[in-house]
């Protein structure tokens, strides 16, 4: 027979990978020995049973503890204290895995650290090479950033002097600014009585109401400001008549108006008599 078609050898190849894997995650995982009967004393029982129970972490180790722990410990940031730092710090390197002084955990410190911390120890030229030498050094910054922190932002020791320069008098009230609306009615403000409630001084009259004196003080004896314009034009007119009378009788007799003048002879006739 010939060979088989590229269709049917890409098939054969497909399952064969197949195969291989489901051999493979159906395999069985490594087989715990059977545990030996503990025949020995009280004071070895304890050794015994931590032995027990580190090689059964051994056997059933969880991978995903460890590397749930790495990715946390790249992402671990000195926010807060750094003795709570430092303690998250050390259980995440412990759940991945790593040595404390490996030069991988110690590049991870410095960039979680706080920067202006790192900054400072490699400004100083004294550089650490061990975990614990940087552990020391950032605990060391963090405690004296706190202690300016309570220094700088706390209550102010320095000693007031006395002094004896008197208080500053209470202010006095101002005041009260004096308005007036366009119908001449005063308001001296909040709680004070109105212009309308001021009593007369002849007739004991409130100034809103008429009174008995018929004084124009009083409101309603006002006249409106028609009948004012009215009375005007009124005296204008009078006055205008009175004048043209006397022109004429300067005319007429000019003597005589300087008698008058003087006060030597009787009024003129058309001087009327006012009772």
């Amino acid at each position: 027979m010939g060979s088989n078609p590229p269709e049917t050898a890409a098939m054969e190849a497909f399952f064969e990978n197949l195969l291989w894997h489901l051999e493979r995650t159906s395999a069985p995982g490594p087989k715990l020995k059977d545990p030996e009967t503990f025949n020995g004393t009280k004071s070895q029982y304890s050794p015994w049973k931590f032995a027990l129970q580190h090689s059964l972490d051994t056997v059933f180790d969880d991978l995903n503890v460890k590397h749930t722990a790495q990715a946390k410990l790249e992402s671990l940031k000195m926010k807060g204290s750094a003795q709570e730092f430092f303690t998250e710090f050390e259980q995440l390197v412990t759940l991945a895995n790593y040595d404390l002084d490996d030069e991988f955990v110690l590049n991870i410190l410095q960039r979680n650290a706080r920067e202006d911390f790192v900054r400072n120890i490699y400004a100083s030229g004294n550089i650490p090479t061990t975990f614990a030498a940087w552990k020391t050094r950032l605990l060391g910054l963090d405690k004296y950033c706190d202690m300016f922190n309570v220094i700088r932002h706390g209550p102010s020791r320095i000693p007031i002097a006395p002094t004896t320069q008197q208080p500053n008098p209470p202010p006095q009230p101002q005041p009260i600014p004096v308005r007036r609306d366009g119908t001449g009615i005063i308001y001296r403000g909040r709680g004070q009585p109105m212009d309308l409630d001021c009593k007369c001084i002849k007739c004991g009259a409130p100034k809103c109401e008429k009174g008995s004196c018929g004084d124009a003080w009083h409101i309603p004896n006002r006249s409106s400001p028609n009948m004012q314009y009215r009375h005007r034009w009124e005296e204008a007119e009078e006055s205008k008549g009175f004048f043209e009378e006397v022109r004429c009788f300067v005319k007429e007799d000019p003597e005589l108006f300087l008698q008058q003048v003087q006060g030597s002879t009787p009024e003129p006739s058309f001087v009327e008599d006012s009772t």
